[in-house]
């Protein structure tokens, strides 16, 4: 878990440089919001494959001498088949996609097109290097497969700033550059030899069809919800994609690495229930509270971390209270989801694909609802509520169903989530009202550091004890 922590770390620290130099010299304009719809198109297409790998075949890799079984290659490369055949289709189709998404939202469709066409060559190289990292992680490997994702945004970023150039194909090209370098990696640390006995095929076709689609149900959000958010401005849809990127950085810096880690490790205790228990409690007692902590610091210092990283060049002191408001709204959803990520873990490595499928697809159909609902009244205000209430019904159906695959009992859970909920509730209010009261940030920190203090010598151990 440590390699694969500093290596998320590595990858989502060129995230962030990429972020402040995108922010400085595209801002919130319409090409900004046309690299945004493209680039989460690009990352949803992709996704769904690469995660569909993930579940399906990283379980069942490997045999029992640490070789590749052959169905498992197969199925890894039918399925990277299958996502580049659906870039292929989006390139060749980017004309009509870009006339339709810009007739409907407020999009550009010029720079649309273009960016569109170089979003589906960037997405076939990624479904390409995700599936052979994917193949790297059953084989235990963890820095290389953490790390080798940062090549894209780090040549991005090297290129923006190097150029200063605010076209959005142009950065498009240089993240395919980068997504070369990336395969090239994983390829790499996937390297293994394959069992010569073909021994018996795990029929994966039948499963796969339905977790590609949810996993695309699930990563068609991204660019909904941009496209959504866009319908009123292309600055409101630019503001919601900053705000959701600076989370998900969040989200992965703080359990990026025991969620890559965890399905692989987790899996080799499948038949061994209570220890895979012990495990889970002990991690859901630290993602608590690192969430905890990381929603207060959001609250206390967001806005001052949102002036500093990116207030500067195109984006403006108005574009960063836009963004630290969405950012408030957007933080239970935050929260929920990435401790349904952990908790999704446990039920994957137990292999109940089935009620990992049926979680994300009750809860994506609820944001999708919500998100057009909401987001279309309120704009991304409406969008970032819909992803929390959706990531609360994600986190409740997961939570039900470890205790229905006995790996937590219901008293437990219920016991900690009472005990740890006052605590966490009233340290977010007076986040709030320091924010309000204009509270200066040498005093806020001061009190953060007071409360680490009390929590450290009066609460870690007991509620350790809670989720235990």
């Amino acid at each position: 878990m440590l390699k694969a922590s500093a290596g998320t770390w590595l990858n989502y620290g060129t995230t962030v440089a990429l972020q402040v130099v995108f922010a400085a010299v595209l801002g919130t304009s319409a090409n900004a919001a046309a690299f945004q719809f493209s680039y989460a198109l690009a990352i949803a297409g992709f996704g769904a494959f690469v995660s569909t790998i993930q579940v399906l075949v990283v379980p069942r890799a490997l045999d029992g001498e640490g070789h590749y079984r052959r169905s498992a290659v197969g199925s890894a490369r039918n399925l990277i088949l299958a996502g580049c055949s659906i870039f292929l289709v989006v390139g060749l189709a980017a004309g009509p996609i870009a006339s339709e998404v810009a007739a409907a939202g407020g999009l550009t469709a010029g720079e649309l097109e273009e960016t569109l066409r170089l979003a589906a060559v960037f997405g076939m190289l990624e479904v390409a290097a995700g599936g052979a990292t994917a193949l790297a992680l059953a084989r235990g490997r963890r820095f290389l497969p953490a790390v080798a994702p940062a090549a894209p945004t780090a040549v991005g970023a090297l290129w923006l700033a190097a150029s200063g150039s605010n076209s959005a194909a142009a950065l498009l090209a240089a993240f395919s550059v980068g997504a070369l370098i990336q395969l090239a990696v994983a390829c790499f640390a996937a390297r293994a030899p394959i069992s010569p006995v073909s021994g018996q095929h795990d029929r994966l076709g039948r499963l796969a069809v339905p977790v590609v689609a949810q996993y695309a149900l699930i990563a068609g959000v991204a660019p909904l919800e941009i496209f959504v958010a866009a319908s009123h401005s292309a600055a409101d849809g630019s503001h919601w994609a900053y705000a959701v990127r600076g989370l998900g950085v969040a989200q992965q810096l703080l359990i990026g690495g025991l969620v890559l880690s965890a399905l692989g490790d987790w899996s080799a205790l499948r038949g061994e229930k209570p220890q895979l228990a012990v495990k889970l409690a002990a991690a859901s007692a630290i993602v608590a509270a690192l969430l905890a902590v990381a929603c207060v610091t959001a609250v206390l210092f967001g806005r001052d971390l949102i002036e500093l990283l990116f207030q500067r060049g195109a984006f403006h002191a108005n574009d960063t209270t836009a963004v630290f408001r969405l950012v408030c709204l957007a933080l239970p959803g935050f929260a929920f989801e990435s401790a349904s990520l952990v908790l999704s873990q446990a039920i994957v490595a137990v292999r109940r694909n089935d009620l990992a499928v049926r979680t994300g697809f009750i809860r994506t159909v609820v944001r999708i609802v919500l998100l057009v609902v909401l987001g279309l009244s309120w704009g991304p205000a409406g969008v970032a509520v819909a992803w929390s209430v959706s990531a609360a019904v994600g986190l409740l159906l997961n939570a039900r169903y470890l205790v229905k695959l006995e790996l937590a009992q219901w008293h437990a859970v219920t016991a900690g989530v009472w005990r740890v909920a006052p605590p966490c509730l009233g340290a977010l209010v007076a986040a709030a009202a320091c924010v309000v009261l204009d509270v200066p940030v040498p005093v806020r920190a001061a009190l953060v550091a007071c409360a680490g203090g009390i929590w450290l010598l009066v609460v870690r151990r007991p509620m350790l004890r809670w989720f235990a």
